[in-house]
Order: structure tokens, then C-alpha cells, then sequence
């Protein structure tokens, strides 16, 4: 079952029954105001769609390549008109940086430069967030922003069952490709399970969200 259920049996245990299994996050002033003077900075203004992305994650097995971040990227600029977000940890800033010089279009790199407040701030004014199983996927959740997350692994434990956003309007690519077991950053497989996933399967899933 889904983390989010683990984590409401322990109010079970006390004989408590959740009505109420939305996320939360709370938004602080400060980083509001920092988003704000952050946009007026780089010419976003309210009428604008913005679409985040995130192309880090905590393991090689989680992350999809570089080259098909930038190339969805570019494909819904042209298609919508986003504005592009890239985010990332400070761990994950090379990578950012990587899939900028890929897209060969104008975007706002904010890799390494949010706390976890104001990547909240962030997140909540964007239209659409793409990312690989992450943390920031259940930020974005929990700010209601429409999400798209990219999953390779599917043993227990470690698949969208477990781990997917659980918004109303989310939704989870995933392919299977024949294996026994997940060997994770050890695959032999060239990450076959991330590979498989496409730029049109990403493309197709915006167009399906019925948003824009």
C-alpha cells in the first residue's frame, strides 16, 4: 500500500480513523515573497504557464536521461508556451545544468538555489511539474500542482504503489521490462525500465491531464 497509509496507522493504532488523506504543506510568507521578487526578476508574470521539471533523484536507477528531460521540454514550449523551471538539489546541479545545454531554449535554473520552503512557492504557481521519483513530487502534491512522475523500479517497496503522487489529476509512467529482480544503481540492464519510457509517452500524458 501506499506510504501515506503506513503513516496514518499509527494514528490508527490510537483508534483514530483519517477522514481527511490530502497532503499538506505549509507556505511561509518570507518564501512568497522571494518567489515573488524572483519572478518579477527573471519577467514571469501571473498570465504565464509555467512548467517545472526535475531530472534529479537520490539514486541512478531512479533518474531518466538527460537528453529526454530537454527534448520534452522544448516539445511543450512549442506545443503550450511554458515558461521552464528547472529545479534540483545542490547534489543534482551538474545534472541541471546538463539538461539546459540540451534543451537549446530559454529556462530559469533554479538547481541548488530553493530551500524546501520556497521550492514550495515555486511549485504551487506552476501549471504542470515533471520529475523522477523524488521528494519534490509530493511537495507539488501537496501544493495541488498537476504532476507527471517517471518511475523505473517496481519491486516492493519502491514502486509507484508505494511511493506514486496522489493527486486527483497525478499520473505515474512506468513500463515493465522482463526483470526478476532490481538490482538498482547495479543494473546490468542499462536501466532498461527508464529507457523504455519515452519523450512521446511524456508528451501524451500532458495531453491527456486535458489542462491546456
Amino acid at each position: 500500500k501506499h506510504e501515506l497509509e503506513y503513516a496514518l496507522d499509527l494514528v490508527r493504532y490510537l483508534g483514530i480513523e483519517p477522514k481527511d488523506k490530502t497532503l499538506f504543506m505549509p507556505i511561509k510568507p518570507e518564501s512568497e515573497r522571494w518567489v515573488e521578487e524572483l519572478f518579477k526578476q527573471e519577467g514571469i508574470k501571473k498570465a504565464d504557464r509555467l512548467l517545472a521539471i526535475h531530472p534529479g533523484a537520490s539514486c541512478p536507477s531512479k533518474i531518466w536521461p538527460n537528453e529526454r528531460f530537454a527534448d520534452v521540454a522544448a516539445r511543450l514550449i512549442e506545443r503550450y508556451g511554458f515558461k521552464v523551471l528547472v529545479i534540483a538539489g545542490p547534489r543534482d546541479m551538474a545534472l541541471a545544468v546538463s539538461v539546459i545545454k540540451l534543451m537549446h531554449k530559454p529556462v530559469i535554473n533554479l538547481a541548488g538555489k530553493t530551500s524546501v520552503s520556497q521550492l514550495a512557492s515555486v511549485l504551487k504557481r506552476c501549471n504542470l511539474f515533471i520529475s523522477n521519483d523524488s521528494g519534490p513530487v509530493h511537495i507539488a502534491v501537496a501544493v495541488g500542482t498537476p504532476v507527471i512522475s517517471i518511475f523505473g523500479r517496481n519491486q516492493n517497496g519502491l514502486s509507484p504503489a508505494r511511493w506514486g503522487p496522489i493527486g486527483k489529476k497525478d499520473k505515474v509512467l512506468h513500463k515493465e521490462v522482463g526483470c526478476i529482480e532490481c538490482l538498482a544503481h547495479n543494473c546490468t540492464k542499462k536501466f532498461a525500465c527508464l529507457t523504455a519510457i519515452t519523450v512521446d509517452d511524456v508528451v501524451e500524458a500532458v495531453a491527456s491531464l486535458g489542462l491546456f
